[in-house]
């Protein structure tokens, strides 16, 4: 059975209500349309219900069209209507900061740095559930030499019936279970620090719980395709995990829930501490031979 999400939008002459066909058949029901003016407490109302979003509203203008669709933009690109940006504005700039850091070996600046865009990455947009991989099936996205194809793998692996699984690792300590991969966190254009006025995302490649103290993991995936510069990787995994650290309450809120009809299992997690060590770093590459090319092995 098709499942329907009701998609708003607001236009200059009001709301258009869109209904969004889940499996894809068919993505805007323009039938289904309808054209009405809303006070702005109703706005609100909506923006305040589960799986809507909700920023601002009553300081935003009925008539605030650029706002209005970046809010559609985040809904779609949840569901997989759209696709992520291309531009890795604050990933460039985050691990351009941080190289220059490390070169001069400033610890006390880097530390500095860390506080800071974690404070920005507080304003990463809300939600009730991480994306449309949480309804979805990722087994056609398995591949040996795509990153994606290896997230993809590992997902359906560790929510098989019965599951979750683990991951073996060789280290019990390490143990992990995949809940969620290709996390789009974005930041609207109204609230970026970063960069006033332009819509921003970061997107960690998955988000794990260890087996070991149900302990939240951030993963990095690359594969055989992708640059395997293992500096750059931990980098582009420690921005991610800056982001999943700023947002560590709806973070853990939304592993603890299931809605009704998802795949991802609510799972018991201890939450993300912070006063002490509370997220590890998985950063998966493609081992090399002595010639350097990629090899993949999978078990």
């Amino acid at each position: 059975m098709a499942r329907f999400v009701l998609i708003k939008e607001v236009c200059p002459s009001g709301w258009l209500l869109w209904t969004v066909r889940k499996d894809g058949s068919c993505l805007r029901d323009f039938d289904a349309l309808e054209r009405r003016q809303y006070s702005t407490q109703t706005i609100e109302k909506w923006l305040r219900e589960d799986g809507n979003f909700w920023e601002m509203a009553p300081q935003v203008p009925v008539g605030n069209v650029r706002f209005w669709r970046e809010q559609l933009s985040f809904r779609n690109i949840d569901s997989g209507f759209e696709s992520l940006a291309s531009s890795q504005r604050l990933l460039d700039s985050f691990k351009a900061q941080t190289k220059e850091l490390l070169k001069r070996e400033d610890v006390v600046e880097l530390r500095a740095q860390l506080e800071r865009w974690i404070a920005g990455f507080e304003r990463v947009q809300s939600k009730t559930q991480f994306n449309h991989w949480d309804n979805d099936d990722a087994t056609g996205w398995k591949a040996p030499s795509t990153g994606i194809g290896w997230s993809a793998t590992i997902l359906e692996r560790c929510r098989a019936a019965g599951g979750p699984h683990f991951v073996e690792t060789g280290d019990p300590q390490l143990d992990f279970s995949l809940v969620s991969m290709e996390l789009n966190l974005g930041i609207s254009s109204k609230s970026n620090p970063f960069q006033p006025g332009k819509t921003d995302y970061i997107k960690p490649d998955g988000l794990g719980v260890r087996r070991a103290g149900k302990a939240f993991c951030v993963l990095e995936v690359k594969g055989p395709q992708d640059n395997g510069d293992l500096l750059e990787a931990t980098l582009q995994a420690l921005c991610g995990t800056l982001a999943v650290f700023a947002k560590r309450d709806m973070i853990s809120r939304i592993t603890r829930t299931q809605a009704l009809g998802c795949r991802r299992m609510a799972l018991r997690v201890r939450g993300i501490p912070q006063k002490r060590p509370s997220l590890g770093i998985y950063v998966l590459v493609a081992a090399k031979d002595h010639r350097g090319r990629p090899m993949f092995r999978w078990d």
